[in-house]
């Protein structure tokens, strides 16, 4: 795949789709570019999940911050790609010689207008401010070809143009972008032709010299940049045209290397460990690192990794017991958010959207605790153990967090979530560890750590005695420390109903 990272793949704006890879799809200036919804499940390999890099082959390079953080990390909990505090982008917008463009100046006060920093702002904790260095440059081409398509719609489409030189953008040698820029912002603005979007290297053409740098490239399509942003149910986010598409491309430049995706479970007759269902790539509606079609968020562990929260902000679950979180978008004088660590588990919960006009009517659905492990959202909720397509899928997706009433078993992890309690300002949940797999299939008992022993079925039809007897458990030598030992007696139980 030539792209490293694409973003904001919305497939309610029914625009045609396009497929970049078989592992990644890219947005249309947040308009299209979708993945294929219905039959897609666009999964990740299980070796590259804990990559929190940019990937290293095709345009792929991770720009590292020399800034500390803005609040320190856990000791019990490292910050994985701390982020800039105040980048300085070169903002490269490219004119074609039919299209009337507007200055680089507009574009710029266009993707960096006072919602996008409001967002910014927000989810940041006020520690993210990006300065952009309006420049640009005429390409000396028209918009399209002469077979009528698009010239450029892809990094490759760009990197095979003979570029002009642009003042104030390179360094006294001219080959190479000036030290002082974080990184680049290759914006072609058309009229109607739409573009994927990237982070990662791009490896240029530019005055007959090559040039590579690491850089962002989506277009500015001038027919759709006036069009407002909303969600799956018709919400107005604030954001127009690709604004939001702006904030994904730049969360990845920053050292996002990743996407925000969903444990997919459709099988759970199969799928009976939610940690072992497929990684679906942008799966995570409630995220601007995935789809954000239903709500424009942006998670807590995201928010740590880049140094926006810190060891004050978070709660680390390392014994059984009650905790308590204040939500993540309207914080107190609490933690946000809570982390079992070894296990990249992480816990919050939302009264609002972080979009600036968002209403967010999907969180009456959502009065729990969102669950997340590394990059993947779980669903918590635990609406129907049927087998469903991907449509049923997403409608269940709805709801996803751990609500009253119910409990979370992570076997795999030996975890117990439960006891959930909301008020208007705190959420109080419980954990507990199981100290072993958790006991979620019905199965016969037995005693297998540290005793020996044995266990007897007795039948309904057997004898008093044999019912009132109980088999006998013994030591292989005298305990010491904690021992726990069950006796089961059973009378005349199904296996499905032995637990």
């Amino acid at each position: 795949a030539q792209a490293s990272f694409c973003g904001d793949p919305h497939t309610h704006h029914r625009l045609p789709i396009q497929i970049m890879s078989s592992l990644l799809a890219c947005h249309v200036l947040g308009l299209a570019l979708a993945l294929s919804g219905a039959v897609a499940r666009n999964i990740v390999p299980e070796d590259a999940r804990h990559k929190e890099l940019f990937h290293e082959h095709g345009h792929g390079r991770r720009l590292a911050s020399s800034d500390p953080p803005c609040f320190p990390a856990h000791d019990l909990v490292p910050q994985q790609h701390v982020a800039p505090r105040s980048p300085r982008l070169a903002l490269i917008v490219m004119s074609y010689s039919d299209v009337q463009a507007p200055t680089a100046e507009e574009v710029a006060s266009f993707y960096n207008s006072a919602k996008v920093t409001e967002f910014i702002a927000k989810v940041s904790s006020s520690c993210l401010t990006v300065e952009f260095v309006p420049l640009s440059m005429p390409l000396g081409v028209t918009e399209k070809n002469e077979d009528g398509s698009c010239r450029v719609v892809h990094m490759e489409d760009l990197e095979a143009l003979s570029l002009p030189l642009v003042t104030g953008w390179l360094d006294d040698s001219g080959t190479a972008v000036r030290s002082e820029f974080f990184g680049t912002v290759l914006m072609p603005v058309s009229r109607s032709c739409t573009t994927s979007g990237v982070s990662g290297s791009a490896k240029l053409s530019v005055g007959g010299t090559n040039i590579e740098t690491t850089a962002i490239f989506m277009g500015h399509a001038l027919d759709f940049a006036p069009n407002a942003v909303k969600n799956r149910w018709d919400e107005d986010t604030g954001f127009l045209g690709g604004q939001r598409t702006w904030i994904h491309e730049l969360f990845h430049l920053l050292g996002f290397g990743y996407h925000s995706n969903t444990r997919q479970c459709v099988d759970p007759p199969a799928e009976k460990d939610v940690l072992s269902c497929p990684s679906y790539e942008y799966g995570d509606y409630y995220d601007v690192m995935g789809k954000q079609e239903f709500l424009m968020g942006f998670n807590a562990r995201g928010r740590y990794n880049f140094g926006w929260l810190g060891k004050d902000n978070i709660t680390v679950i390392q014994v059984r017991g009650s905790y308590t979180l204040d939500p993540l978008d309207a914080p107190g004088t609490g933690s946000v958010a809570a982390v079992v660590p070894g296990k990249d588990l992480w816990l919050e919960w939302r009264v609002a959207s972080d979009a600036p006009t968002e209403i967010g009517s999907v969180l009456t659905n959502n009065q729990g605790l969102f669950v997340r492990q590394w990059n993947n959202l779980l669903d918590a909720s635990l609406e129907s153990c049927d087998g469903k397509d991907h449509e049923a899928w997403e409608v269940e997706m709805q709801k996803v967090t751990l609500g009253p009433g119910k409990s979370f078993v992570l076997r795999d992890l030996g975890l117990l979530l439960g006891d959930v309690q909301r008020t208007s300002a705190a959420m109080t949940f419980s954990a507990h560890f199981t100290g072993a797999e958790a006991p979620c299939e019905p199965q016969f008992p037995e005693i297998s750590t540290g005793l020996f022993g044995e266990w007897q079925y007795v039948t309904a039809d057997a004898s008093e005695s044999e019912q009132t007897s109980a088999a006998p458990v013994k030591a292989s030598s005298e305990l010491s420390g904690f021992a726990r030992s069950t006796v089961h007696l059973m009378n005349g139980l199904a296996s499905r109903d032995t637990r």
